[in-house]
């Protein structure tokens, strides 16, 4: 899965930093990558919010 691989590489490249740069440095990523934003838009869509996909599939995976 593409996000969890981004969330790993995320937390084993930038240890120090905060969990609020983490979340923006990841946010980033996946709005600059095409199907990732993609997949952002239709959650987005659905009423999923970047903080509730956060918490709920990118944290659990770092």
């Amino acid at each position: 899965d593409a996000i969890k691989k981004l969330s790993y590489d995320l937390f084993h490249e930038h240890k120090q930093n905060t969990e609020n740069e983490l979340k923006e440095w990841l946010k980033l990523k996946l709005e600059e990558d095409e199907f990732s934003s993609k997949q952002l838009q239709k959650s987005k869509d659905k009423g999923i919010t970047f903080m509730q996909l956060w918490h709920k599939k990118l944290y659990s995976a770092i």
